[in-house]
């Protein structure tokens, strides 16, 4: 997080600080250019480089974190007390529900454990053989992975965006979608480092018709907020709980002004890459669960459960390895992490669910496109409540310089920024999405009479989501009382 203390990188005040002999000048001329520097925050010094902004996308497209206006404006909107969201359209969207035995169960695994260790493998489930409580209670509420056979047979993108010969239809792809427009990873080819850059698809289709040696990585393409007409697939209904994705659904859809920001903020992605390119080991934002589904090709992946991630700290404890095949002497502890690693290969037609904390490393072993989101709900929310707290204490740090000069208020709302600038979300807004979330979870159990067995299952399923609150509400200031 030193990136976003720009007082501390800047090369004058560097120089201040090794150049200045007048030890009181040195502190008249350093307060100077801390205002200067507060003042030029203010103005949006905490954006980040365009390499970095690639990882969190609605940084990526340049976005600035929604205003205190922009977020109470669309709250009053979709509250019950304007009439704006109606009863009928909260029942619309459904959030799928496990039955009460396994929501007793799963209260269990909530209130006592964290993570499994000691998993071999990465089991291979037929969609036909899981139930939507096989999933919730064996893989979301046990945090572990799992690849889900047949899904995608139906989907509309695996008909018309692949050959008969299995491999990406180009044709096809760039006369309906060639206007599209992301990031694409590629190396470059002096320096062999990872370069970023803005492409529309056509462009980024030519490419891959053309050099070999060279291959790009199209990622993190926001298809559905760029296509949303087009119908490419169906959530199934294992990741339908999905209050990330909700909270983007209703803000834009109540937004009065439907600007770019708003349209292209959610975490549905599709990713086309040739043989050979990859992701190294990294979690997804804020600790989230992802799916992932080949929609063609082969994807190789390494997986290391949470209990080890302590594996891949090099000798100072600051860094993390990248790959499972960094230098020994920096990381001694590498091999160790190699030996927990799972290994699974993901087939065309595969899903891939990745629970929350787990490192992941993801290689192309044939040309594949890819459709992935990232989500998350009751079950893991106090992982992404504590991810939340620990970036916000790190951004404290980070501008502890600024405190002085700013009030409380001022201050708490740069650190907010830069919470978001880093991850994608802030307390606030995670306050706000849960708010939603659980206004959603409460409306879909209005408008119809409820049998007595009914009932004692929405009420298990309440208090389920309530205990989930409390988990996360341990984390301190998260949530408002109201969201309780």
């Amino acid at each position: 997080h030193a990136h976003n203390n720009f007082l501390f990188r800047s090369p004058s005040f560097v120089h201040l600080q090794l150049f200045s002999k007048d030890r009181i000048s040195l502190i008249y001329t350093s307060l100077a250019y801390l205002w200067l520097g507060f003042l030029f925050c203010i103005d949006g010094f905490f954006s980040v480089p365009k390499q970095r902004r690639t990882r969190f996308r609605r940084w990526a497209c340049g976005m600035d974190s929604p205003s205190d206006a922009d977020q109470d404006g669309a709250k009053k909107r979709i509250e019950g007390s304007t009439g704006v969201m109606e009863e009928s359209e909260a029942q619309k969207r459904r959030f799928p529900r496990p039955s009460d035995d396994v929501v007793r169960k799963a209260s269990h695994w909530l209130e006592h454990v964290e993570h499994q260790a000691g998993i071999e493998h990465v089991e291979v489930v037929d969609v036909e053989k899981l139930t939507y409580d096989d999933f919730f209670l064996n893989y979301m509420v046990k945090n572990v992975p799992v690849v889900i056979r047949g899904v995608t047979e139906n989907w509309k993108c695996r008909q018309e965006w692949v050959d008969a010969n299995g491999q990406p239809n180009l044709p096809f792809l760039r006369e309906k979608f060639g206007n599209g427009q992301a990031f694409v990873h590629r190396k470059d080819t002096q320096t062999g480092q990872d370069q970023v850059e803005w492409c529309r698809f056509d462009a980024f289709l030519d490419h891959w018709e053309i050099d070999e040696k060279d291959p790009w990585y199209w990622k993190d393409w926001h298809f559905v907020a760029e296509f949303s007409e087009y119908g490419a697939y169906q959530c199934p209904v294992y990741f339908q709980d999905d209050w990330l994705n909700h909270y983007y659904d209703v803000t834009r859809r109540h937004s009065t002004a439907r600007s770019e920001r708003m349209e292209t903020s959610d975490y549905r992605f599709v990713y086309m890459g040739k043989k050979g390119t990859k992701t190294n080991l990294h979690t997804d934002v804020a600790k989230s669960y992802s799916w992932s589904a080949n929609v063609c090709g082969q994807k190789k992946w390494l997986l290391l459960p949470p209990p080890y991630a302590g594996f891949l700290r090099d000798r100072y404890g600051q860094g993390t390895a990248s790959t499972f095949d960094e230098d020994p002497t920096l990381f001694p502890n590498i091999e160790s992490a190699w030996n927990k690693a799972l290994q699974v290969y993901q087939e065309a037609g595969d899903i891939i669910f990745v629970p929350s904390g787990w490192y992941h490393s993801v290689e192309n072993t044939k040309d594949t496109i890819s459709i992935n989101h990232n989500w998350f709900n009751a079950v893991n929310l106090h992982w992404i409540a504590s991810h939340v707290n620990l970036e916000e204490t790190q951004a404290e740090r980070a501008i502890e310089d600024c405190r002085e000069l700013t009030s409380p208020e001022e201050f708490q709302q740069l650190v907010q920024q830069n919470v978001y600038a880093n991850i994608g979300i802030n307390k606030p807004m995670l306050a706000h999405l849960v708010e939603l979330a659980v206004h959603v979870q409460s409306s879909c159990s209005m408008g119809r009479e409820y049998s007595a067995t009914e009932t004692e299952e929405l009420t298990a399923w309440h208090r389920f989501i309530h205990a989930a609150l409390q988990k996360a509400n341990g984390v301190p200031g998260c949530f408002a009382p109201s969201v309780m």
